[in-house]
Formats: structure tokens, sequence, C-alpha cells
């Protein structure tokens, strides 16, 4: 097969085996390059070619000593709209929502004094220049980790060898704030780590309008081919490291982490350059922009409601006792099987979730992760299953008590993508190419398909059926009483870090690939577009989890 590449796309001609092959291929050969160039000189890019830009260095606001936001920033990230600040777009959002703000360049941070700032935001895209002095001998400036570690909220924009004004200037080999540094690779395939984190939930207040949730749903829309989507990504983290977007490889290229009383949000990602639409021929997204600046108000993990449910589950402790200890021969407790239901109450409509996961999280009465899985549920459908068929005939740990306990169900879209050509790992029954991996395991890929994380979305909706045997409070002794009764999962509300933690403590149970661990999804009609149990144990990323 005869192949011409670029970064964006490739064209395949086959080759006949004939006299005119070598012709063909000559001929061939040249329409490519024309092509090929053609199409790289049409397509833009935040990516530094080696040409040379010249214009005038921005001269925004100039500090007073009242403000709390301030900018570091030498000259514009890669351009400034026609219809936005001449300064670029950090000082345009910065505008619309109204901060108290001043800038200063990158030479004057060692003399200004920053203890007044409550939040400072270091552009993108800048000269060779600004990061010399950002990094003096190699090291982030220390007025800077200082700032932070006292209690200072930094987003730094750190995409560098970048197109535009910054002519390619670039912090390869440096440091930053709390040891973190970076390796430059260009993505155009961002995905979402953190779908609770309010950068991305678009969840912070905004003025200005421009703030919103981030999806991850094709072509600028609103995370993938901006030409490059990243410079780059984050190495050597911290401990507590929250990845709040990744590449293809799932390595983080952006992240939040802690540094003494402080708080860092870093990216790699082209952030200005999505903002602005480019040098005009893109369309504009403000969104990642406007949503982090919004953060720094509020960096805090909200909760949400109507994403997460839980219910107990006792099958047996009037006659055995549970993990913990409670229950045995002559006590009150569960006396059979409780069957748990999960309707979808949206209709078969995009725009109103469709087809949704329920991930399904089963722990024993001592607080420990027994089984997972994920399960489709389609629109106006139910799924019936077995607690103890289904939910807690496989527990992972040890083959563990399995008689009480707690169950978690997260309402998620879709989120595993069946490779082409790809066999459907173990545990996975996929019939269209889409369907649950509870793991949420961002990226990584298994040689059968891609996964991304456990993305909540309302509203799937979970009943429990419990079987119940009294005891007698008094002699003589009364035969035992049985009931049963059907209870609605309790609402329980859900931060990102409760998230990321059911995603990783999922993934290390099934990590030993010998099937333990995996609930099943019991009955239920088949969607058009999937059938899930759960994914196979695959590489896992370093970065996964807290």
């Amino acid at each position: 097969m005869f192949r011409l590449a670029n970064e964006k796309g490739d064209w395949s001609v086959p080759l006949p085996v004939n006299a005119y092959r070598h012709t063909l291929y000559t001929v061939l050969l040249s329409l490519g390059l024309a092509l090929f160039a053609a199409r790289v000189e049409a397509r833009p890019s935040s990516v530094y070619s080696g040409a040379s830009w010249s214009g005038a260095d921005p001269s925004p606001k100039a500090c007073a000593g009242a403000e709390t936001v301030l900018l570091i920033q030498d000259v514009v990230p890669w351009d400034a709209a026609p219809d936005q600040d001449p300064n670029g777009a950090d000082v345009t959002e910065l505008e619309a929502q109204g901060k108290n703000w001043c800038a200063i360049g990158s030479a004057d941070i060692g003399s200004t004094n920053l203890s007044g700032f409550k939040e400072i935001v270091i552009a993108a895209a800048q000269t060779q220049a600004f990061y010399n002095n950002l990094f003096p001998g190699g090291t982030i400036h220390p007025s800077i980790s200082s700032w932070v570690s006292n209690g200072g909220i930094l987003s730094a924009n750190l995409a560098d060898n970048a197109s535009g004004p910054g002519n390619g200037g670039s912090w390869d080999g440096y440091v930053f704030v709390g040891g973190v540094t970076k390796v430059t690779s260009f993505s155009d395939d961002n995905q979402i780590a953190a779908p609770l984190q309010p950068i991305v939930r678009g969840s912070a207040s905004c003025p200005g309008g421009n703030c919103s949730r981030i999806f991850d749903a094709g072509a600028l829309d609103d995370l993938d081919d901006w030409g490059s989507s990243s410079h780059g990504f984050l190495t050597n983290l911290p401990a507590g490291t929250l990845p709040i977007l990744t590449d293809e490889n799932a390595n983080p290229v952006m992240i939040q982490y802690s540094f003494g009383k402080g708080l860092v949000v870093a990216s790699m990602t082209s952030t200005e350059w999505r903002y602005v639409g480019d040098f005009g021929t893109l369309p504009q997204n403000k969104k990642l922009l406007a949503n982090d600046i919004a953060f720094q108000d509020a960096p805090t993990f909200p909760s949400f409601d109507g994403l997460a449910e839980t219910t107990y589950y006792d099958v047996a402790t009037s006659r055995f006792p549970s993990a913990s200890g409670y229950g045995g021969p002559g006590s009150s407790g569960g006396a059979g099987e409780a069957l748990l239901r999960i309707v979808n109450p949206t209709r078969s409509d995009p725009t109103l979730n469709g087809t949704l996961c329920a991930m399904i999280y089963v722990f024993d009465d001592r607080e420990e992760l027994q089984s997972c899985c994920g399960c489709p549920v389609t629109p106006n459908g139910v799924r019936t299953l077995s607690t103890i068929n289904d939910l807690t005939g496989n527990f992972g740990v040890n083959q563990a008590n399995r008689n009480a306990g707690v169950i978690e169900v997260i309402s998620s879209r879709l989120n595993f993508v069946l490779g082409v050509g790809g066999t459907p790992p173990l545990g996975i029954n996929v019939a269209g190419g889409l369907a649950c991996d509870p793991t949420g395991a961002v990226g990584s890929a298994s040689g059968s398909g891609v996964s991304g994380a456990v993305d909540p979305t309302p509203t799937l909706l979970s009943e429990m059926m419990h079987t119940e045997a009294l005891a007698p409070s008094a002699p003589p002794f009364a035969p035992f009483s049985t009931s049963a009764s059907a209870e609605r999962f309790q609402n329980a509300p859900l931060d990102q870090i409760q998230l990321s933690s059911l995603q990783t403590d999922c993934m290390l149970l099934l990590a030993n690939s010998s099937g333990a661990g995996v609930c099943n999804c019991g009955a239920g009609e088949k969607p058009a577009v999937a059938t899930s149990l759960r994914a196979a144990p695959r590489r896992v990323s370093r970065y996964v989890g807290l």
C-alpha cells in the first residue's frame, strides 16, 4: 500500500504489480507531495515552525497596589482576535469576569511584591526570554513557589514551543513548582480524566457568560484537533495530583495539585489558542480558559446530586454473621434474595442522554470493594440484578463474606469504544462498538478498545428489594416473622475525589486478570449499541487516581 501521511491524516493508494508500476509510483508521489504541501500550508498550527514573528509587545494594565489577580505575560499568546482585547485571551477573559487584575512582564517577577495577590495567571506561548526569567537557573522563580506555598492560587498555562509572537520559546529541561517537569509531545487527542472537576464541569460562578461544561465530542468540540490541542505532558507529579485532562496515551496535560498551603493548576493545552480561534481560521472556543479563571475564585470540589445512589444489602445475617461480625443464629437480619432494579427514564434521544451506564460498586460491610461492573440501561428500560447471583457471587478479595454490605451506583455516559477489528476483552460483550467501563482507565488500551473516565450524567433510578427476618425481642421465643420491602436508593452526593477513588479501586481489583471481582449485569434489554460488563484489566496509567 502506497502511503503519504501528515499528522492529520493520510492518503493510501494500492499499486498494481505490472510494468507500469514505477511510472505510476512517480506520478502519485508528485501528486501526493503537492497535496501534502498544500494541506500543511493551509492548516493552522499552534506549534512553532521556525518562522519569525514580529509585532508590538502588549501593554496590559499596570499594577497600582490594590489588585487581587496578577497576569504574567511578555507577548500576546499566539494572537489577539479582532473582537477581543488586543492584549490577548487572558486579558479578554479577566475583563469579562470583572477580575480586579493587573499585569507584569517576566523581568519584573523578582521586584514585585506578590503577597497582596490571591491569584496569579501565567500566559502560554511566550518567548525564550520569558521562560528564562520565569525559571532562573532552570527552576521556577523562588518568589512564585514561595507565594504558592503561603496560600496562593496559581493558574499556569505552560504550552510552549508555540507559533506566533512567542517564536518557539520553551521551558524544556526546567523544573516547575513542586518539582513538576514536562515532556514535549504534541497531541490533537485530549481526553477528560476528571469529569467532576469544576474546570471540566463548568460549575464555578462565571461572570461574562463564557463558562460551560467541557465535552470530548469530536473535532473542535471541545478538546480535539486544534492543531495542536496540547504541546506536551507533565511528569514528576507531586503526591495527590489530580489529572484533569490527558492525551491519548493517558499522559496528563492539565493537572491540579496542592503545594504548601496553596494550589496549582498547570496546563500544557493550547488554551488561549482556541479562545481566539488561532489566527482567525478556527471557531473561537472560550470555555476552557473561562472555566479555569473562574475556578480560581472557589478552588474546591463541589458535590453533585442526582449522579450517584447508594443502599445496603443484607441477604443472610439472620443466620450467618457478616464480615464485620453482625448477625448469626437468632439475630434479626437479612433472610434471602435482594433484587436490584435500575430504570433509565430518558427517551431514546441523544439530547436526553439515551442509553446510560449503571457503574456498580459492591462493598462488604468492612468497607472493602469486592466487585464492580458497568451495565448499560436503555431508554425507558429496566435492568434486574440478583444480589446473590450477580453482585456478590464473584467477590474479588479472598472470596470474602458475602452476607451484607453496601452498593453504590453511578449514572454515567457510555465510556468504552471497541477498536476497529478488535476482540472484546474478557467480561465485555459489545454489540455496536460502545460499552461501559467502571474503571474509567482513561486513554488506556487493551488492544481491543479505549476507555474514557466515568462521566456522571443524570439520571438512572435504582430500587432494592429487602427480605428481612425479625427475631422476637423476649422469651418465650416465638417463630421469626419475615417481611419483604422495596426501597429507593438514597441520593449520594458525588465529588471528584470519591469518583476517582471508586474508579481506581475497581481498576486495582480487576488487575489480577483472573476474572474475580467482576459483577454481572443481570437481565434487561440489550441495547443496539452495547451490552457490557466491564473492560478487561489493561495497562494502568500511573497518573490515574489520587
